[in-house]
């Protein structure tokens, strides 16, 4: 439900944007653009981001210069969720120029740069915001997601906690260390960190990031109290024979998993070798293999 100045300011700017359709942008004022721009920001939080859009855009003809910076700003970040990748890039870049100074918008797009793939200067770009302003959060966030991509997963994790102790009610940063703590099969703490993420949603009840969060965090507790993928130390040194069989040239193996057992066909392809008399393997052919046999726990 949204609270009752929420309403009033989503009404009056209902009012206000159909009013604004008919007039041209050198008529915005400064206390129209105000309005707009907190309508910007409620229906992003509603994850109204089209809408969210147009706001952010009447806004950022505001007279007013640092009003305007942060409505261009509030639209690069909409362009970014909508995957408008292009325009928030170009937007992004216009915005640094405008307002060099301006770590947040530095950071933006540094932000734009990674989502067009530019992912090196993106880094660069980071870096420089933190030389200059060391408290970023969102550029010691890209920094993390940057080493998070290279699997130096221990620093990427540090990067993160530092910057969520920057900014605790970031709910991006929280979900992203959940990602790196899930992939350093740390799941309870994943399981903690998304449950951050979901209860910093503002509209979770229905939002399908909570949702999919929800199953995550359902999926990682089922883990609770077991080590994820863990090896019986005695089993490591150890040469092991998997039966297996040759499926239109697709390796299946047959293994067990919390007590059931299924047939998993490797993806792989057995490609035969024109000058070889070889006849193929036949069905039920083993081969050794190094790898390890751990029990796993049935949950």
């Amino acid at each position: 439900m949204l609270s009752s100045s929420r309403r009033v300011i989503l009404a009056a700017a209902a009012v206000l944007g159909a009013c604004t359709l008919v007039l041209s942008a050198q008529d915005v004022s400064n206390a129209d653009a105000e309005l707009q721009y907190q309508l910007g920001n409620l229906l992003s939080d509603e994850t109204r981001y089209q809408e969210a859009l147009v706001a952010f855009d009447r806004a950022s003809r505001a007279p007013d210069v640092d009003l305007a910076v942060r409505a261009r700003k509030g639209k690069v970040r909409t362009e970014l969720h909508l995957a408008e990748f292009v325009n928030a890039r170009t937007e992004a870049d216009q915005l640094r120029k405008d307002a060099p100074a301006d770590a947040e918008a530095s950071t933006l797009y540094a932000d734009a740069l990674w989502a067009t793939g530019l992912f090196d200067e993106a880094d660069v770009v980071y870096s420089d915001v933190l030389s200059r302003v060391p408290g970023s959060s969102r550029a010691r966030f890209g920094v993390a997601r940057s080493l998070a991509t290279r699997s130096r997963l221990d620093e990427a994790l540090n990067e993160s906690l530092t910057a969520l102790a920057s900014a605790p009610r970031d709910g991006e940063i929280h979900a992203g260390v959940g990602d790196i703590y899930q992939r350093l099969n740390r799941f309870d703490e994943a399981a903690a960190a998304y449950t951050n993420f979901i209860n910093l949603l503002p509209n979770k009840d229905r939002s399908d990031k909570a949702a999919w969060s929800r199953s995550q965090v359902q999926f990682l507790k089922a883990f609770e109290g077991l080590v994820p993928a863990e090896v019986a130390p005695e089993a490591l040194g150890r040469l092991h024979t998997v039966p297996f069989k040759l499926v239109n040239d697709k390796v299946v193996v047959q293994a067990r998993v919390n007590g059931g057992r299924f047939r998993r066909s490797c993806s792989t392809r057995v490609r035969k070798r024109p000058s070889s008399p070889a006849k193929r393997p036949s069905a039920g052919t083993s081969s050794p293999l190094p790898i390890p046999s751990a029990p796993v726990s049935e949950r």
